[in-house]
């Protein structure tokens, strides 16, 4: 707005002047034309004009440096923005993990173990690749994770219970 309202002002104020410079007779053709002297008034919408220019200068820099000021702002809460939605989605996934992933229960209420995994000696021709629980005839035995469940017969081992995890 002031880039064009004063030069448009001071374009006005020069019109003016020199409007009043000239003047009419009665309509005739003897007009009298007469210059005008430069005086004081003249030079100080130029100076007016200089100290406008300065304010719009210092006026433009002021915003030029609020728009950088506001771009980074901007661009602060936008990669705040970012990191929640990051967070949010890495919180998701692990949820989604934690849902996914097998839980392991005892499967018997008695603690203790007749044999455990990797277990070597004389009872194995190779490393023992499960967990013995000991427990007497009519114990009830969980499943130890989420799987398929299997009971089993062994002459070498008797009853069994395998349970296949996902994993």
């Amino acid at each position: 707005l002031l880039t064009i309202a004063v030069p448009s002002a001071c374009v006005m104020g020069v019109a003016g002047i020199a409007a009043a410079s000239v003047t009419g007779g009665d309509g005739g053709d003897d007009v009298q034309t007469t210059a005008a002297a430069p005086d004081a008034g003249t030079v100080k919408p130029s100076v007016a004009n200089n100290k406008l220019d300065a304010q719009l200068e210092s006026l433009s820099a002021d915003a030029d440096d609020f728009a950088d000021r506001a771009s980074r702002t901007q661009e602060r809460i936008d990669l705040k923005a970012e990191q929640a939605a990051e967070k949010q989605k890495a919180a998701a996934e692990a949820a989604r993990k934690e849902r996914l992933r097998p839980k392991f229960a005892l499967p018997v209420a008695r603690h203790g173990l007749s044999a455990y995994y990797g277990q070597a000696g004389i009872n194995w021709m190779s490393v023992h690749t499960g967990i013995d629980f000991p427990v007497s005839y009519g114990t009830t035995v969980m499943a130890a994770t989420d799987g398929t469940v299997r009971t089993q017969w062994n002459s070498a081992y008797g009853n069994m219970v395998i349970v296949t995890a996902k994993d």
